[in-house]
């Protein structure tokens, strides 16, 4: 089963390469291999907005893959007033990988991670530098 990791934010990215490049400059400095991203559908509608759209970020190994989607949702769940966009990180693979994804997404904004699922370290919520030591510990 798939879980997820949960990011508040206050905008969501102007598009694909805005999001490509920050997630780009984190997995150069984790000393990792930027991954591919794409922006897809479920349906035969041509992918072209973030919001009703997910993106696949795909890497080197075979359980390096994880897809996003952005969402706006009720302060309640979010839990901030400046940030009413939710972006969702799932993966059925490498939690580091996904993990990563979702650093990208928290360092930018400078706001937390909700870690429900108890993936990485088990703590329920990270800051940028308490997930950034997560990535970075011995598995």
């Amino acid at each position: 089963m798939a879980n997820s990791l949960f990011i508040p934010i206050s905008q969501p990215p102007a598009d694909v390469l805005e999001v490509e490049s920050l997630v780009a400059e984190v997995f150069l400095e984790l000393g990792k291999a930027p991954p591919r991203l794409s922006l897809r559908r479920n349906d035969d509608v041509p992918a072209t907005n973030l919001m009703t759209s997910f993106l696949m970020f795909e890497g080197e190994g075979p359980n390096d893959f994880c897809w996003t989607s952005i969402s706006e949702l009720p302060i309640e769940i979010t839990e901030d007033s400046s940030r009413p966009y939710m972006v969702n990180v799932t993966t059925r693979g490498d939690w580091k990988f996904g993990g990563a994804v979702a650093y990208a997404f928290c360092k930018h904004e400078g706001s937390c991670v909700f870690n429900d699922s108890g993936v990485l370290d088990g703590s329920p919520r990270f800051d940028a530098d308490s997930l950034r030591n997560a990535l970075l510990a011995d598995p």
